[in-house]
């Protein structure tokens, strides 16, 4: 085998051995955008489930507080229908006489 043989068969194994890297280049490029993909959707999925879960929390926790404020309503309105129930009979005197006083 003479000199020249032996460059061409050493340029062509070197040829070889770049296109196989380029290919491995390739597939791993490829491959860790389908990871990088996975991912997204996981973390799309564990954004998803989280903002459900904390809506619901808060739809809890609000349902919670109108009825403690509708609790407490009711009470006032009792007291207040109590009070006039109580002193609305004075209340008219009163202005009945601040009326007539006039």
């Amino acid at each position: 085998m003479d000199i020249i043989t032996e460059i061409l068969e050493t340029d062509k194994m070197a040829q070889q051995k770049l296109d196989e890297a380029e290919a491995r280049r390739v597939e791993i490029l490829k491959n860790a955008e389908t990871e990088i993909e996975g991912l997204k959707a996981d973390a799309k999925t564990k954004i998803d489930d989280y903002r459900q879960q904390k809506d619901a929390e808060v739809k809890k926790k609000t349902e919670a507080d109108v009825l403690k404020i509708r609790t407490a309503e009711q009470v006032k309105i009792h007291e207040f229908d109590k009070l006039y129930e109580d002193s609305h009979e004075d209340w008219e005197k009163e202005i009945l006489e601040g009326i007539l006083a006039q």
